[in-house]
């Protein structure tokens, strides 16, 4: 059973376990894993004012930390630099088009369900029995 408390394991801790420590992990302390002189500069630019991270208190608690870790899904990342350079800018993907990915993403899912079906593989996937009886 998962544990709901989250005193157990602080958000601090998982966030400093997402930068930090696993950089010091892959050996890579020196260049990542933290906002430092003469470090890559990779930066993820958050949009406080969505539902997922409000409310925003500061002062006699901060929650910033806490709603980043337990209620953020990504949705709410407005920029990204990595290396410095942007990655994301405004919520949209600009090294790639991301128009284009997901249309060619969802090309790539209809061939493969087209080949399971082919080979009536689906027949023994639950998800597969789950969809024919109308639960997804």
């Amino acid at each position: 059973m998962k544990n709901t408390d989250p005193t157990s394991f602080p958000a601090w801790k998982v966030l400093r376990m997402a930068t930090i420590e696993a950089a010091q992990c892959m050996g890579m302390e020196e260049s990542v894993g933290s906002l430092r002189a003469g470090k890559k500069a990779d930066v993820v630019l958050v949009a406080l004012d969505t539902p997922a991270m409000s409310p925003v208190l500061a002062w006699p608690v901060r929650n910033i930390v806490p709603n980043l870790v337990y209620s953020a899904s990504g949705s709410e990342v407005d920029t990204v630099l990595i290396d410095g350079a942007f990655v994301v800018e405004n919520g949209r993907m600009r090294t790639i088009d991301e128009d284009a990915e997901i249309k060619r993403a969802n090309r790539c899912a209809q061939l493969l369900c087209q080949r399971l079906e082919a080979t009536g593989w689906e027949k023994d996937m639950p998800l597969a029995g789950w969809t024919r009886e109308g639960y997804y």
